[in-house]
Parts: C-alpha cells; sequence; structure tokens
C-alpha cells in the first residue's frame, strides 16, 4: 500500500453516504491536485459521508488493487455515488475504462436503481459537457464548494435514485443531461475567505508529487487577462484574491499540521494578487520555502525576481507564446525579445539557475517563420546569458470551448510537426532541453474538447481499444461523426454545442475577440 500522513479512515453504517472520489488518471497527478484534497476534507467533515479515493492508475511497483478504494479497498461500483475530476480531455476516456472494468454501465441510460451515480467536474466539462452527456448521470459547471454540499443535501432528501439525480438539477452549477439541454448557471465562490479550504492535505511519505512536498496554497482563483486561446481564464472569471490575512491563517495551520516548511502557491497569475509582494516577503521573513507556478513575463519586476530567489525556487517557468508582435497582439500577450531577454539575466543575476519557457505553434496563415523566431531568439539568449539552463515546452495551438477561438479550425497537423520537430532538433544542438505536445495529439484533444454530444460514442468505444490517434481517426469514421467542426472551424453564426451552458461570458465579446483575432494572425511574422 501507499504510506500517506492525513488520510482519513471512518467506519459508518450502510445508510451512510459512500462517495467514490475517482481520478481518471495517475496518482501523482491526481494528489498534486488541489481539488483532490479540498473534496476529501470537505466531504469527510459530514459525520453521516464517507469519502475514499480511487485512481486510474499507480507508481509502478505499487501494488493496488485495480479500481479499489485506497482507505478501505471497496469496489468502485459499491458506492453510492462516484464522484469524477476531470482536468484535461483525453482522460475521458479513462472515465470509460474505469466505469467498464468496474462493472457499471459506461451509459447514463443503462444504470439501474443499485447503481452508482456518476457525477463529473472539472475545467473541460465546465467549458463543454456534451462530450460526456450520456456517460455522466450529472455534470458539475463551475467551481466544487456549495455544489457539493448541495449534493450531499439533495441525496440524503431523496427516496430513490432517480429522484436523486432529477433534484439535481435544481442545484445552481448542476447539469443533468437527461432532462434534456437546459440553461446551467456556472456555480462560482463570491468570496473565497469565507469557503472552505482544506488546510490539512493528504501527504504521501515515499512519493514525490508534480511540484515536490508541500502546502497546496490557492492564493487567487480567475484572471484578469483576455488570453484569446486560455479556456481556464475565461471559464474561471471573475478574478478573486484570497486576502492576505487568510492565506497566512492557511500556511501556519498548513505547514504545522502537514509537517511541512514549503508553499506551493496555485493561481493563473500569481503577482496579480493585489498582495502578492507582502505575501512572498512575510515566508522570507519566517525562512518558509516557496513555489510559484508559471508567470506572466510582464508581471515579473527585478524585486519580485529576487523575492522568487529568496524562497529557494531555482527553476523559474514563464509563458510568452510567441516572440511575433502581430500574432502577440492578435493573441492579447506579447513581450518584446529584449524584455523577455533581461528578464532572464536579472534572474540568472538572482541566483535562478533555470528557465522555462512555454510557446504556442501553428497560428493560421504562418509558414516556417514563427518556428525560426523561436529558434533565432533562443540561440541569442543562449549566446548572451551563460551558465543558465534553458528549456523548452512547445504545444501546438489547440481551440477550446468557451474562447474567442472556439470557432477556429486547427492547424494542419503536418505543418505543425514540421515546425515542432524543427525547433526541437536546431535547440538541441545547444543543450536546450526542449519537450512539445504532438500536433497528432492535439487534433483528438481538440475534437473532444469542442465536439457535441454524439462524439461521447467515440470515446467509450475508443477508450477499449489501443489508443492512438490513427485508432481515434478509425473510431469516428467509423460511427460516421464528421471532424469537419476542427478541420475548418465553425461558423459565427451556427450554434453552438456548449451554449446552453451559461459561464457568464458574453458571446458578443468572444465574436469580437475573434474577429480581432482572425484580423491579426494574418499578419506574416518576421524573422
Amino acid at each position: 500500500m501507499i504510506r500517506e500522513l492525513n488520510v482519513i479512515r471512518k467506519h459508518g453504517k450502510a445508510s451512510y453516504l459512500h462517495i467514490a472520489l475517482a481520478y481518471p488518471s495517475t496518482y501523482i497527478a491526481g494528489m498534486s491536485s488541489l481539488i483532490t484534497h479540498l473534496l476529501y476534507f470537505l466531504l469527510n467533515g459530514y459525520d453521516e459521508v464517507i469519502a475514499e479515493r480511487v485512481f486510474h492508475s499507480y507508481p509502478e511497483g505499487i501494488k493496488v488493487p485495480k479500481l479499489r478504494s485506497l482507505e478501505w479497498n471497496r469496489r468502485l461500483r459499491d458506492f453510492d455515488i462516484v464522484l469524477f475530476s476531470v482536468h484535461y480531455e483525453l482522460d475521458y476516456a479513462n472515465i470509460v475504462e474505469m466505469l467498464y472494468e468496474a462493472n457499471i454501465p459506461v451509459f447514463s441510460r443503462d444504470r439501474r436503481e443499485r447503481d452508482p451515480v456518476i457525477i463529473v467536474g472539472g475545467p473541460s466539462v465546465t467549458a463543454n459537457p456534451e462530450p460526456l452527456a450520456d456517460i455522466a448521470d450529472a455534470i458539475v459547471i463551475g467551481e466544487a464548494e456549495g455544489v457539493v454540499e448541495a449534493i450531499v443535501e439533495k441525496y440524503f432528501s431523496s427516496r430513490s435514485r432517480r429522484e436523486f439525480i432529477e433534484n439535481l438539477a435544481d442545484i445552481r452549477g448542476v447539469y443533468v443531461p437527461s432532462l434534456g439541454k437546459h440553461r446551467v448557471l456556472k456555480n462560482y465562490v463570491e468570496n473565497l475567505d469565507e469557503a472552505f479550504y482544506p488546510i490539512r492535505q493528504i501527504q504521501p511519505l515515499d512519493y514525490e508529487l508534480a511540484y515536490g512536498r508541500g502546502l497546496l496554497v490557492e492564493s487567487t482563483r480567475g484572471c484578469r487577462w483576455y488570453c484569446q486561446f486560455c479556456m481556464e481564464g475565461f471559464i474561471s472569471k471573475p478574478k478573486r484574491d484570497r486576502s492576505y490575512s487568510r492565506i497566512v491563517e492557511i500556511v501556519e495551520k498548513g505547514l504545522k499540521l502537514n509537517g511541512l516548511n514549503r508553499v506551493i502557491f496555485y493561481a493563473l497569475s500569481f503577482f496579480d494578487h493585489e498582495n502578492a509582494d507582502k505575501i512572498l516577503e512575510y515566508l522570507i521573513e519566517r525562512n518558509i520555502e516557496a513555489s510559484i507556478p508559471s508567470l506572466r513575463p510582464n508581471t515579473l519586476t527585478e524585486y519580485r525576481l529576487d523575492l522568487i530567489s529568496k524562497l529557494g525556487q531555482k527553476t523559474l517557468t514563464i509563458a510568452p507564446e510567441t516572440l511575433c508582435p502581430a500574432l502577440g497582439f492578435a493573441i492579447k500577450k506579447f513581450m518584446r525579445e529584449e524584455q523577455i531577454k533581461e528578464l532572464v539575466k536579472k534572474a540568472y543575476e538572482k541566483g535562478i539557475s533555470s528557465v522555462k519557457m512555454y510557446f504556442i505553434v501553428g497560428f493560421p496563415h504562418q509558414g516556417l517563420e514563427e518556428a525560426l523566431k523561436i529558434i533565432e531568439f533562443m540561440k541569442k539568449l543562449k549566446s548572451e546569458v551563460k551558465g543558465i539552463q534553458l528549456k523548452l515546452s512547445l504545444n501546438p495551438l489547440i481551440p477550446k470551448p468557451h474562447t474567442p477561438l472556439q470557432w477556429l479550425s486547427i492547424a494542419d497537423t503536418k505543418r505543425t510537426s514540421k515546425k515542432l520537430k524543427l525547433i526541437a532538433s536546431e535547440l538541441r544542438k545547444l543543450s536546450i532541453e526542449t519537450s512539445f505536445y504532438s500536433p497528432r495529439w492535439a487534433l483528438v484533444q481538440a475534437s473532444i474538447a469542442l465536439g457535441d454530444r454524439n462524439i461521447g460514442k467515440a470515446i467509450a468505444e475508443w477508450s477499449l481499444s489501443p489508443r492512438t490517434p490513427t485508432s481515434w481517426i478509425k473510431v469516428v469514421r467509423k460511427l460516421g461523426i464528421s471532424l469537419d467542426y476542427v478541420l475548418r472551424g465553425r461558423s459565427l453564426e451556427g450554434i453552438l454545442p456548449w451554449d446552453h451552458i451559461d459561464l457568464n461570458i458574453s458571446r458578443k465579446f468572444l465574436e469580437k475577440s475573434y474577429e480581432f483575432f482572425i484580423r491579426n494572425v494574418s499578419r506574416k511574422c518576421e524573422v
């Protein structure tokens, strides 16, 4: 078994509500996610609720019975509710696989009274729940706090499985697809200070999580920027800060309860918090280490780089996305090359030994210029800032729902692949570590993210086959599903599969932003 601190093993009666917190990915990924800890401690705070964890897979060498809970070795199908948290569209196939192997009917219409109720939540289903609409009994649109408590109340006040599912539709932020498409308002927390927070968190003793050992602290939720491609930025609006005093309280109690001296911050743009500098100064005064996620380059100053270094962080992660002025203007995110170069120099001077950068490749109307621009810039940077380790992460442009690019077609996979391979091969000659996401997998991801209810059938069939981009194309062709909406894009006048999901984002704003993108992205990138 896996050795962990702060695990809850409750004894209860058959009449208690038993919930499986199912994460359709690896144990490491699931335990690195704040939502796992939030749901676990929130639900187990109820006297008559027992929540246990089930993951799709575990670290090599760990003998955990497949699809059994870590706490009591319970079978997935023996729970009253299976609550999936999903962050990545390709993991939808893992949900199907877990249901199939647990002997739970994959499609909601086939489940009976004694089958668990399947509820799915997460950013990707908030943006577009339709790919899982025939699989999930209910889908959470938006944030968990408030919805989860209401789900518990509805369970205990319902007399049957069917009544419970129908009653879930009364909760703001819950979509019940079996009742037909109906308008669903996003659930969100207005005041983060008043929301439940998991100060006690599960600590694996033998495995390091994605960002190492540390207390997960969400400082900000939402984002004030309007990067055209960023789904999470749009669906999580409005931006809300957790107060300085509440963050200090979480840190002081959390480090003590969890036996830690390091904080891992959660935020889409950490330095947009109104007291960001003050928070870091507080940690430095108390000799507490910290890690800050990917940052917007334009929010960094020499003083902030100094703070980051003093907190013990040796790698700075920034996301310029593009070096082409026209493309930066088109996606509403641009910094001049000289600014980025100066930023890397200052970071190195402050003791930061490594800089990781994220770039997007595969914009419409662009030839090899966008790739050559990145290559030339990295060569200059390597020669001018000697000694610093440079890493590059390259990603194809993937259109997502509820963003201005939801009408956009994905770039030709062969052309994008050629650009990515060119960058990687040239920069490896300079010992610049380069990784990239496969354009063929990006096509699969986009076709699921932007799909309608029919795509759920393809997910169900694909999940039981060797999962490759080639097998995905074979499955959708076999089922007669057209991928034109990804390969050619959608019309601004058409109805979108997710139009019934109200995230309080103006369609007119998205349309105007898309038109702005199209006008500017056609301008060539000069090398």
